[in-house]
């Protein structure tokens, strides 16, 4: 089973917006509602993908309620901890003749030491030897920034496989409890880069996609030599995604879509490769169905959705080759 942690659910709103611009008084002509929060974004996109997932993690008040309704509705089993306040909303607005997207993101409710206690607990019960265990996403404050440190410790004590996906202080301090693999985008990498004191990553005007590729491969390299991490998997957009694994240095590269919305394209990856491992697939199979979700999931308008038929039709058409620095 795939066990998602959410630490910071979201109810996301996505809104498309004509003409939208700072200022402005303008109409949405469309606007949907998703469970949202990476981990919560990793279950819904497994669950559409046919593996046997569950939700945990934290959400607070008539938000919260309402996020787990969703998360029903889209056939997702559910344990999670209550804290007091209220979940977040975040609001994603897309402007439909240009394709620019805007985004607002709220902190989320502040969480104290109960709720981390309970959540722990939670996780030692849930977690397990036959688990894939996933904790991905933004921290609220009062929980700390060390709160994935202990969430991949208790995994990894239960006998669970633990994929972490976060950022800042929080990714830092997780990846010293040892997960199995991290799945950076290119901004987590770049961060990470600079722990490491490496060079930054190469700019966005006149780099093309194989020299970012080679600055992701050296990059995630060091981060397995610095860490205990098996696996490092780079996100890096329509350039697909670059993997550093003990047998060497990959890239899986997708065919171009047409997006409408990017936003959870990474929580897609991440789906398709914790999808993979519960069918015990290869690294390389896993990846590319993760790489194959994340570009399906690019021609979807709202967060977390994705079409199983399409992912299929891509996976087939992923490329994976070497990198070589």
């Amino acid at each position: 089973m795939i066990l998602t942690v959410t630490v910071n659910a979201s109810l996301d709103k996505t809104y498309s917006v004509p003409g939208f611009a700072p200022g402005r008084d303008v109409k949405a002509r469309r606007v949907v509602l998703s469970p949202g929060g990476k981990g919560l974004n990793v279950a819904c996109v497994a669950r559409a993908l046919g593996a046997d997932v569950m939700a945990s993690g934290v959400v607070a008040g008539h938000t919260g309620r309402h996020i787990l309704d969703l998360l029903d509705r889209r056939g997702v089993r559910s344990d999670f901890v209550f804290g007091r306040g209220e979940s977040r909303s975040c609001h994603i607005i897309v402007e439909p003749s240009t394709g620019v997207l805007s985004q607002i993101r709220e902190p989320g409710p502040r969480l104290g030491p109960a709720v981390r206690r309970a959540l722990v607990d939670k996780l030692r019960h849930l977690a397990g030897p036959d688990r894939i265990v996933v904790c991905s996403g933004s921290v609220p404050g009062g929980l700390g920034s060390d709160v994935y440190r202990e969430l991949v410790t208790v995994a990894r004590t239960a006998g669970s496989r633990v994929i972490l996906d976060a950022s800042g202080e929080a990714l830092a301090l997780g990846l010293e409890a040892g997960p199995e693999l991290i799945k950076p985008n290119q901004e987590e990498l770049a961060d990470l880069a600079a722990r490491l004191r490496l060079p930054e990553p190469p700019k966005a005007s006149g780099a093309d996609g194989e020299e970012v590729r080679r600055w992701a491969g050296r990059v995630s390299e060091a981060v397995r030599r610095r860490y205990p991490v098996a696996v490092v998997v780079a996100s890096l957009g329509s350039a697909g995604a670059v993997v550093a694994a003990p047998g060497g240095l990959w890239a899986a590269v997708p065919p171009p879509v047409d997006a409408v919305n990017t936003v959870s394209c990474g929580d897609a990856l991440v789906a398709g490769i914790a999808t993979g491992w519960q069918r015990s697939w290869p690294l390389a199979d896993s990846v590319r169905l993760g790489v194959a979700a994340a570009a399906a999931k690019a021609t979807r308008f709202e967060t977390g959705r994705v079409d199983p038929g399409l992912v299929e039709h891509l996976r087939s058409m992923i490329e994976w080759r070497p990198v070589f620095l």
